[in-house]
């Protein structure tokens, strides 16, 4: 979100971004202040001494912390996943890789060794469940918090959210616009490689379509090991390639060129960006129906929506878009066109700051 505050500076705001780790650059408007956030007298003085209109939270999870910015300012959230909501912070349950469809109770400590969704060791889970209830007290207390996905916004008010509190806006999506479009050679993917993120189901269908399609992988994680032992099981390693984590320009570079981007999670996605950002280059995209993926994923619009670990339904959609390149850059411009008005950035600060004058003293 640094290109967000950036744009804030632009507008006429002073924006003081307080960080532990990162923080680069600034300008006349724009102030970076390295602090401890959880050392909460310094926290305190620094805000008092900086006396802001408004604080606008991101990815801080320290309870205490977030509580003492808003008793000191009032306090606008920005949840970008689920641990708020859930002790094993990703409402999935890995013994049968499907979606947690409950709300936080008791039975998550039942489900943790059950359903493995969350940490099995004793005291560390008692930790977590313990401290449930405080985080959630003081997030309830927070004048308004932001979500990327209608999905997301269900699951705060299941959890007894106000849902008047909880406000709805996409992220948005800025990629370069002086790269060149084309539908090259290879399909993509770009994520974490961790089970949740379903690459296995994509090779498994790479297996079982056209041998002229090949796929870049696009990332790292705890799976790699075990996903680059399938492809090479599966016969794919002549046709799939492991990039590991790329600078953004690269990846962009690479959304332009793929042919289309294959989103294979299982998880229930908060918001999942990197489809939006491929369809900003012109991409369909193929992905399961998980959390929030079909409110940017319109089956037919801007590519195809399948039910989660379909992989016949990979294999039949991939065929399909790879032999029929018309049918591709017509979803590809489709989708553009809707992420544009989606995901678009001059909208997000509108909103941004009318919803700062409605919050601040």
């Amino acid at each position: 979100m640094s290109d967000i505050c950036r744009r804030l500076a632009r507008r006429g705001h002073e924006v003081f971004v307080l960080f532990e780790e990162g923080g680069v650059g600034g300008g006349d408007n724009l102030k970076f202040f390295k602090q401890d956030l959880s050392n909460l007298t310094e926290l305190e003085e620094l805000i008092e001494k900086l006396k802001p209109d408004v604080a606008n939270l991101h990815n801080l999870q320290n309870p205490y912390t977030v509580q003492k910015i808003n008793q000191l300012v009032p306090t606008v959230r920005h949840i970008h996943d689920h641990r708020v909501v859930c002790p094993g912070f990703s409402k999935f349950y890995l013994c049968d890789e499907t979606a947690c469809p409950l709300p936080f109770s008791l039975r998550c400590a039942l489900n943790a060794y059950i359903k493995r969704c969350a940490t099995r060791r004793p005291l560390k889970l008692l930790e977590k469940m313990r401290a449930k209830p405080f985080e959630f007290e003081v997030n309830r207390a927070l004048p308004k918090i932001l979500v990327a996905s209608e999905y997301m916004k269900r699951e705060l008010v299941r959890n007894k959210f106000d849902s008047e509190k909880v406000v709805v806006m996409p992220q948005p999506i800025d990629v370069p616009s002086d790269i060149e479009i084309f539908y090259g050679d290879f399909i993509l993917f770009v994520g974490r490689l961790t089970v949740e993120k379903g690459l296995k189901y994509l090779l498994q269908a790479m297996a079982k379509v056209s041998p002229a399609i090949k796929l870049q992988i696009v990332g790292d994680g705890p799976e790699r090991l075990e996903d680059e032992k399938l492809t090479s099981s599966l016969g794919l390693s002549d046709r799939v390639t492991f990039t590991g984590w790329l600078p953004y320009p690269k990846v962009c570079e690479l959304y332009a060129q793929c042919r289309f981007l294959v989103f294979p999670s299982v998880w229930p996605e908060p918001y999942g960006r990197t489809g939006p950002e491929a369809t900003m280059f012109e991409k369909p995209v193929i992905g399961f129906n998980v959390g929030a993926v079909s409110e940017w994923l319109k089956n037919g619009e801007n590519g195809f929506l399948l039910e989660p670990r379909d992989v016949n339904g990979l294999v039949e959609k991939i065929n399909w878009l790879w032999n029929d390149l018309e049918l591709t850059k017509k979803l590809g411009r489709q989708g553009r066109s809707f992420i544009q008005k989606y995901a678009d950035s001059e909208n997000y600060l509108q909103k941004l700051e009318e919803l700062f004058d409605k919050i601040k003293p």
